[in-house]
């Protein structure tokens, strides 16, 4: 009868077969999804780098300290996880404020910021220069400097 436990466990069996045939039919689709997705993602990474790549190229205009200058982001980023690469890596451009010609405003110590951007273009060209001291006098504003924007040796 329908109580024999041979029958019960014959039509349980059956039907856990049944339920995972249809688990195991859903894998390829399951996994052409995944392939997809993946596909996707890489091709994501790609156009970001290029874009990265792209930026790093760009020229940016200051005016530090009523200093007007221009700095290549590339420059600016050459240590990539400092505050000043953070700040210069394009997410937070819109955040600046900017004179009337469109010049990030740096209130910083024109002399002081020089020094650290001639600074970080020798360190992107290849060279290895001591930490800049600034100026005569002002040697406690560049070491603030360099703290802020989380450049150490």
């Amino acid at each position: 009868g329908s109580d024999d436990p041979l029958v019960l466990t014959r039509r349980a069996t059956a039907k856990a077969f049944g339920e995972l045939q249809e688990m195991h039919d859903l894998f390829p689709a399951a996994h052409r999804e995944l392939d997809d997705a993946r596909s996707q993602l890489a091709s994501r990474r790609a156009a970001l780098a290029q874009r990265q790549k792209k930026a790093l190229k760009d020229k940016i205009k200051l005016n530090v300290g009523g200093q007007k200058c221009t700095a290549s982001r590339a420059a600016l980023c050459v240590f990539p996880r400092t505050r000043i690469a953070a700040m210069f890596g394009g997410c937070y451009e819109s955040e600046f404020v900017r004179d009337h010609k469109g010049r990030i405003l740096l209130d910083l110590d024109p002399d002081c910021f020089l020094e650290i951007l001639g600074f970080l273009k020798a360190c992107l060209a290849g060279k290895q220069p001591p930490l800049p001291v600034g100026p005569a006098g002002f040697e406690a504003t560049m070491a603030k400097l360099l703290e802020t924007f989380g450049i150490t040796c």
